[in-house]
């Protein structure tokens, strides 16, 4: 993450949280209904890849107006200078539904919120490739992708690694027809990467493909500092398809939902995400602040790895507290008739006033290399991170209480 992404969000962060001292719990709306729907279960790992003949159909539907290069210009990038949009799945479902034409509310608040990524605190037990400051979505779960798709009222087309493989000239057919419809392209992970001077041969990450060249050349819209781009955001990639882990392509609009049962139902998911098991070298919601202490307390840990774990999980938990913080309750009136979603966000709202260790680090947020040398300091960061953890119990109490979630043993992972 840069410098200067970092200086935006703590800043617009510390003024968030500075407040939450002064701010007084809400009031309960009298005469809300409760809410008993119990919700559907989803497989979020896994996704039914689309057929060759339902490729080819889409493909089709380009006719005769191929053209031999085209680019979206007006592609909403990954990152914009006004905004702290740290992860990247979110960003690129709010460019796909702005191309598409979609509700406007379905903007990026609104995918946090039905991807999860509002709720869902991520720990990563690995220094590998993935970004470990972009949050829950940084796990592939092309299943989910679908399930958001569907939820805002649209067929999704899901590229397996294996359809890419052996039918490339049919995938390439397919992404050309969704530029040339001015609908981006989502790719988790892209392959030969021409960044600076070097060529990345696997860039995992989220990105959105909207234009393409001769050769099969691909025009890629990526996370900022993945530099230098064109005056569009992009940057060309040649012959990456191989390395992505899948493709979504935005398919025919099949509903008009209505947004306060999308939000609705996200709220009722909140259970699902808090307790997901480990996956991908990620512990997640509840787990997550608990093995987050653990490092902490591991005095046996080299301090330059512990800081690097703990600034991406700062960088997590504090994106998560100011949309949350500043969009939530736009988000949850939306379903005013839900109780449960006001008594949710009262305890989210209480996890983010457990007092925090004062850090020495950038902006004051950040631990520095001397606090995680602090025994003292790490100790007092650990507390904190298992108080807020334990404020979970009282979450997860609430659904249990309002029925609000799925029988977990009937939910898939």
């Amino acid at each position: 993450m840069k410098k200067q992404q970092l200086l935006f969000t703590a800043f617009t962060l510390a003024g968030a949280m500075a407040a939450l001292a002064q701010e007084k719990p809400q009031q309960e709306t009298a005469g809300m209904a409760k809410e008993t729907a119990i919700i559907e279960s989803v497989n979020l790992f896994s996704a039914t890849p689309a057929t060759l003949d339902e490729l080819r159909a889409y493909a089709a539907t380009r006719g005769d107006a191929a053209k031999g290069e085209n680019k979206i210009k007006n592609i909403r990038r990954l990152w914009r200078d006004d905004v702290a949009e740290n992860f990247y799945l979110e960003g690129c479902l709010t460019a796909v539904m702005k191309a598409a034409g979609g509700n406007p509310r379905f903007d990026y608040p609104f995918f946090l919120a039905l991807c999860g990524g509002f709720f869902t605190q991520t720990y990563s037990h690995t220094d590998g490739a993935e970004d470990r400051t972009a949050g829950f979505t940084t796990v592939f779960m092309p299943g989910l992708v679908k399930h958001v798709l569907n939820e805002c009222g649209y067929a999704c087309h899901f590229i397996d690694p294996a359809t890419i493989r052996e039918h490339p000239g049919l995938v390439m057919d397919v992404v050309k027809t969704a530029v040339d419809k001015g609908i981006p392209v989502i790719a988790k992970g892209i392959g030969n990467a021409q960044i600076g001077d070097t060529v990345h041969e696997s860039l995992r990450e989220w990105c959105n493909i909207g234009g393409y060249g001769e050769n099969n050349t691909l025009w890629v819209n990526v996370y900022i500092d993945k530099i230098p781009t064109d005056e569009n955001g992009y940057i060309e990639i040649k012959d990456g398809l191989g390395k992505s882990q899948g493709l979504f392509v935005l398919g025919e609009k099949t509903a008009e939902p209505e947004v306060g049962g999308i939000v609705k139902r996200a709220i009722q998911r909140i259970p699902l995400f808090v307790t997901m098991p480990d996956q991908q070298g990620f512990s997640f919601g509840q787990k997550a602040f608990y093995d987050w202490a653990e490092m902490l307390e591991d005095e046996g840990m080299d301090v330059g790895e512990a800081q690097g774990r703990n600034f991406a999980s700062s960088v997590v938990q504090l994106t998560i507290a100011h949309y949350f913080r500043t969009h939530y309750n736009n988000l949850a009136m939306a379903a005013p008739d839900f109780e449960l979603a006001q008594k949710v966000g009262d305890v989210f709202m209480k996890m983010q006033r457990v007092p925090k260790p004062k850090a020495t680090g950038m902006f004051g947020m950040f631990a520095s290399h001397e606090d995680m040398a602090n025994p003292e300091f790490r100790r007092a960061q650990a507390q904190w991170a298992r108080a807020v953890g334990g404020l979970h119990d009282e979450l997860l109490a609430l659904f249990k209480e309002n029925n609000g979630g799925k029988n977990k043993e009937n939910d898939k992972w």
